[in-house]
């Protein structure tokens, strides 16, 4: 493969291109990515990437990917962000649109489109979310007979207690499509956080999330805390809870112990006995 990029940056904006052709025997393809970033206004922040990866072309590097999982070098689209500021630090709105298009196995076009809304607003010790996403195929916010297509609300919830103490809270309301009934389904997720540090040397992170799905499709992913090094993604569908606790304790600068266990229970199905999937890690890192 051959390419080349460039890149450039001005008082207000910044931008980079990329060109990049693939020779072997898969065959032959070309592709483009542009990305650029503006801050026109002192209240506006503006974000725009277009991508074009054809089906032949494919990354030796394993650097694209695309929204269709059998061929990850085929999308074609682009993406536009923006942050509007209503109050410096305190309160903006942001807003997204990530729309592209990949061919199936069949050779038939696909269209996706990610479409984001929401607002932040921090007041002391306390930071507000408020998010909607309409994500699938076919038009906005529509819920099709597909198992992608969802539209979802989420409220975040953050508040440092004291110095020591920090809580947390997390609502979801999901409507999706269902292919065992033929039809739009719910989902919810209501969790909880807390973080506690008693000393400079140890500290303790907790959760819970009670959580309700049709169906994988419709599946929630736990935002939790993690082994260092590590990141979670624990994927929640079904019907049940989860909560975890971890530790961490570090006697000297150059050693750090950690601790952790993550357990899922599910809600017993007619007939058979309750489900659950525990995770037990103990790590230790030492730097030199």
């Amino acid at each position: 493969m051959i390419s080349a990029d460039m890149r450039g940056a001005f008082n207000i904006i910044s931008w980079s291109t990329e060109y990049a052709r693939m020779i072997s025997d898969a065959g032959y393809g070309n592709a483009f990515v542009a990305t650029m970033i503006a801050a026109p206004l002192t209240f506006l922040e503006l974000s725009l990437n277009y991508r074009n990866l054809p089906q032949k072309f494919i990354s030796p590097f394993g650097g694209t990917f695309g929204i269709n999982s059998a061929t990850a070098q085929n999308e074609t689209g682009f993406y536009l962000g923006s942050k509007v500021v209503v109050v410096p630090d305190q309160f903006w709105f942001f807003s997204s649109a990530n729309i592209s298009q990949s061919l199936n196995t069949l050779g038939n076009t696909l269209h996706y489109s990610d479409i984001l809304l929401g607002s932040e607003y921090t007041y002391g010790i306390l930071r507000l979310a408020v998010q909607l996403r309409s994500y699938g195929k076919g038009p906005v916010f529509s819920i099709t007979g597909d198992s992608l297509s969802k539209n979802s609300f989420r409220f975040d919830a953050e508040a440092e207690l004291s110095k020591t103490i920090s809580a947390s809270f997390r609502g979801e309301l999901q409507r999706s499509y269902s292919a065992v009934s033929n039809a739009p389904k719910g989902g919810y997720l209501l969790g909880v956080g807390l973080y506690y540090l008693p000393t400079e040397e140890f500290s303790v992170s907790s959760g819970m999330a009670f959580f309700g799905t049709d169906s994988y499709a419709s599946r929630f992913y736990s935002n939790e805390a993690d082994l260092p090094g590590s990141v979670p993604f624990v994927a929640l569908y079904g019907s049940g809870y989860r909560y975890y606790v971890q530790c961490s304790y570090d006697p000297i600068n150059a050693l750090t112990l950690s601790a952790r266990i993550g357990e899922t229970r599910y809600t017993a199905s007619p007939g058979s006995p309750p489900l659950h999937k525990t995770t037990i890690g103990v790590q230790c890192d030492v730097a030199f």
